[in-house]
Formats: C-alpha cells, sequence, structure tokens
C-alpha cells in the first residue's frame, strides 16, 4: 500500500502530532508499506530524505504565525499533489492538512482521512473566519479521527453528520519502557519531578515553578523540565527569584529518541498543562511505568486517573503542591501506579496495535473506492 501523509511539523520537530504521525509511519513501513511524509522545512533540513524507510518531502516553511502557516500549506500543494496521484490513500494531520488533502481527492479520487490533533484547533474552531473552511474540508473526508473526545465532540458540532472516532496518540512501547536505565542521578532521599512539556502558556510551566517552594518545604525534590519555548526567558528568571536554580534543571530541546531515560530518571512525572488534546508526552511517560500527576483538563482525564496517577486543578499552584506532596508521601504507590499506567498503556495506546487499526480503515476506504 502508497501511504501518503501530511502534516505541517514532522521529525525531528518534537509535539504531539509529529510524534503521533511518526509512531504510525514507523509500524506502517514495518508492516511493509510505503510511506511518504510531506511536511515544512521548519528545521531547515535536507529537503528530501528517507529515516525510518519513511520518505521526507520538506516544503517552504514561512513561520509559526497565521500567515506563516497560510503560505507554508499553500506551498505545499504541488508537491503533495505530485505525491498523492500514485498513492493508494491520503492521511492528513491538523487543519492546515485539509486543503491538500481535499485538492487531491477531487482531482485523482482518493479517499483522505483527517486526524485533528492539538488546543490550537479546539482555538481556531471556534472562530466564525475559519468554520466554514473546516466544515467544507471535513464534510469531504472519508474519514474523521480526534485525538481526544473533546476535539471528537468539538468536531461532531462542526459537521453534525459526520461520524467521528476519538483515538488516543499511539506510543511506541518499545522504545518508551521501565527497562530503560535512567539518565540523571540523584541524592539520597531526593525525589526527581520530571515535566516534559515545552515552555509555552498553554502547558503551564511556568505555574509548577511557583509551587516548587512549597514542595520543598516537605520534600527534598528536583524539578527536570525537558522543553523549550518562548516563556524560557521568564521562567529562568523567575526561577533566580525564587531561589531555586540549585533545584530546577532546564535541559531545553530533547530530540524523542532521548526521552526514554529521562523519564525513567522520574519518581514523578507531572504535566501541569492549562489546556491539552491527549497528551503524547503523558502517554510515553506512562509507557515508561511512571504514575503522573497531571491538570484535570482536556484529553488528560481520558487518559489518567487515580489508578494510575493524580488530577491537580488546572492553573492552581497551590493544588499542584498539594497533589505532588501527597504523591511523593507514599513512594510504593507510586510504583504501583506506574506498573498500572504501563498496562494500561499496552492494553489500548500501543503505536502497533494502533498502527494496525489504521491499516484496516484504509483498506475498507480503498476497497469502497
Amino acid at each position: 500500500m502508497n501511504i501518503l501523509l501530511q502534516g505541517m511539523y514532522f521529525h525531528p520537530e518534537v509535539g504531539g502530532m509529529e510524534i503521533h504521525m511518526l509512531n504510525l509511519a514507523r509500524y506502517f513501513v514495518k508492516a511493509g508499506n510505503k510511506v511518504k511524509v510531506i511536511t515544512s522545512n521548519s528545521l531547515k533540513k535536507k529537503k528530501k530524505e528517507t529515516y525510518n524507510g519513511i520518505i521526507i518531502i520538506r516544503t517552504p516553511f514561512f513561520g509559526k504565525n497565521l500567515f506563516g502557516w497560510a503560505f507554508t500549506t499553500f506551498f505545499s500543494i504541488p508537491a503533495f499533489l505530485k505525491k498523492a496521484k500514485n498513492a493508494d490513500i491520503i492521511h492528513g494531520h491538523d487543519i492546515a492538512a485539509l486543503l491538500p488533502c481535499v485538492l487531491a481527492s477531487i482531482l485523482y479520487k482518493k479517499p483522505f482521512v483527517i486526524t485533528l490533533h492539538s488546543s490550537h484547533y479546539i482555538k481556531v474552531s471556534k472562530k466564525l473566519l475559519f468554520k466554514p473552511y473546516l466544515k467544507h474540508g471535513l464534510k469531504k473526508a472519508d474519514c474523521i479521527f480526534a485525538a481526544s473526545e473533546e476535539i471528537k465532540q468539538i468536531t461532531q458540532q462542526l459537521v453534525p453528520n459526520r461520524e467521528v472516532t476519538a483515538l488516543v496518540n499511539p506510543v511506541d512501547t518499545e522504545l518508551f519502557s521501565p527497562e530503560v536505565p535512567p539518565c540523571i542521578n540523584k541524592e539520597k532521599d531526593e525525589f526527581i519531578l520530571v515535566c516534559p512539556r515545552r515552555l509555552v502558556e498553554k502547558n503551564g510551566v511556568h505555574l509548577l515553578i511557583e509551587a516548587i517552594p512549597d514542595i520543598l518545604s516537605a520534600h527534598n525534590v528536583k524539578l527536570v523540565i525537558a522543553g523549550d519555548g518562548p516563556l524560557r526567558t521568564g521562567i529562568e528568571s523567575r526561577i533566580k527569584q525564587l531561589g531555586i536554580e540549585k533545584e530546577v534543571m532546564l535541559l531545553g530541546t530533547i530530540p524523542n529518541e532521548e526521552m526514554p531515560s529521562i523519564l525513567t530518571s522520574a519518581d514523578l512525572i507531572v504535566i501541569p498543562s492549562l489546556m491539552e488534546a491527549t497528551s503524547i508526552a503523558a502517554l510515553e511517560s506512562m509507557a515508561s511505568g511512571k504514575a503522573i500527576a497531571a491538570s484535570n483538563v482536556g484529553g488528560l482525564p481520558e487518559i489518567i486517573d487515580e489508578s494510575v496517577g493524580f488530577l491537580m486543578e488546572s492553573g492552581n499552584p497551590d493544588d499542584y503542591t498539594d497533589k505532588i506532596n501527597i504523591a511523593l508521601s507514599d513512594v510504593k504507590l507510586l510504583k504501583e501506579k506506574g506498573r498500572r499506567a504501563r498496562k494500561r498503556v499496552l492494553e489500548n495506546w500501543s503505536a502497533k496495535k494502533l498502527a494496525e487499526y489504521h491499516i484496516g480503515v484504509y483498506k475498507k476506504l480503498i476497497n469502497r473506492h
């Protein structure tokens, strides 16, 4: 089967949609399929390369803003249509992929699937300017997937007569495993908190920083933040103001292949999001056998409950403090929750299982066409 994927960003960019696409593409290739990905050249890499058997074609990128995304989408169309002609199935990821996919489906009568990701889609879906574009594109899709129940409900409001299937992000459970040796050393009686989050407003890392002094009053902790972004300068300044430079490590952007050993270094993973679809970082942490303290927002409570972690009030540093202190007070329970978390991911969200499901859907759509 010739599978063509389209997404604004792809490996080595790091994010939920990017890892979702990469995990699926890897397993599509392992199953004997030919996979091409059309994406933007956001990191100024080679225009064409092969990674893990996946052919990646990168088109011009014009910036991370509304006009930049619009121009990036427009300039991706020629390359996408060229590859779509010989594809058996096309699969777009998020709203920027709608236009190229619709054009390919009209020109070549190709079946196409769309997967809707991210809090960005949630925001855009509420804007009057974008609703006609979304409605028209979604009506043309042969199959619609949503990365969370919240995104599914929003999409069904836009196109009430269309079936939408909620599918949680897939996880490479071989890469992310409790068996991976930790890479962060810790002192005796020290707890390692790992926050695998980009430093953007919606991820709430700046509010987690506010909770650290009170957590330190009860436990000896080190907070390790794996991620970078526009809030970094402000967060660094606040860390100095609070006098917690020794207790907080800012690692910057970490390639996905290097994250497993950071996650297995943790006693507890913290996801303090203010808005979230379904966090791939949370799922990777669960696959690594770790309990999670996560905000009770968006798609997070769809994957995390009290059996595998702790739900915190979103945007409330005081509740972050309370829940994290409770979590760290029972090490045995933390480990048990981590074991359950791993089991839950294996049973429901392994990349292999979800890739096989996608292939089944693709074959049905191809046969129907």
